[in-house]
């Protein structure tokens, strides 16, 4: 699941559901505030964005992607 933190903004995803508000979890991992909240759909994609800028293979097939062994 993707989540966005209300204070400073910083977009990450966690494997773990967020269920409790005083869970450890709730905290934003690069400013640790407690304002972490489910990323709405424009943030998701803004998300994905982000990690194919990092990654452009991320997205892109196997087959697509070049290599020493082709």
């Amino acid at each position: 699941m993707i989540y966005k933190c209300g204070k400073c903004h910083y977009l990450f995803s966690s494997e773990k559901e967020l269920t409790d508000k005083k869970d450890n979890h709730y905290r934003c991992p690069d400013c640790g505030k407690f304002a972490v909240r489910i990323a709405t759909e424009a943030e998701r994609k803004e998300y994905t964005m982000q990690l194919q800028r990092e990654d452009p293979w991320l997205e892109k097939d196997p087959s697509e992607r070049g290599g020493a062994d082709q």
